[in-house]
């Protein structure tokens, strides 16, 4: 990720994610989960067509630097396969904001 400036800190600048595309899995490899402050759930392939592929997850039991707490964030990733470009909106539930970043990615 290169676009930090709105992220809050709730989205780390790089990522691991391995994506089955025939289960329509997704499983964070890095961050860790305590890297994350909190658990991944609900990891999984939301679309995968058009050359463009969503991912979505959902990590409970965040704390932050300054020992806020959420239930739960919702995360979106949007990676565009022809091109590698990446976004990504952490969104707490529960609240109105939501955090954003973007970047490039390598597909292999």
């Amino acid at each position: 990720m290169t676009d930090l400036a709105r992220s809050g800190g709730w989205i780390a600048r790089a990522a691991l994610i391995k994506v089955d595309t025939a289960r329509k899995s997704v499983q964070l490899l890095k961050p860790t989960p305590d890297q994350l402050n909190g658990s991944v759930r609900k990891a999984k392939l939301a679309r995968n067509s058009g050359g463009k592929m969503v991912l979505r997850w959902v990590v409970t039991g965040t704390r932050s630097k300054s020992n806020q707490t959420t239930p739960a964030f919702n995360y979106r990733a949007m990676v565009q396969t022809d091109t590698g470009a990446v976004s990504v909106i952490a969104k707490p539930i529960g609240y109105g904001n939501d955090f954003r970043a973007s970047g490039s990615c390598k597909i292999s």
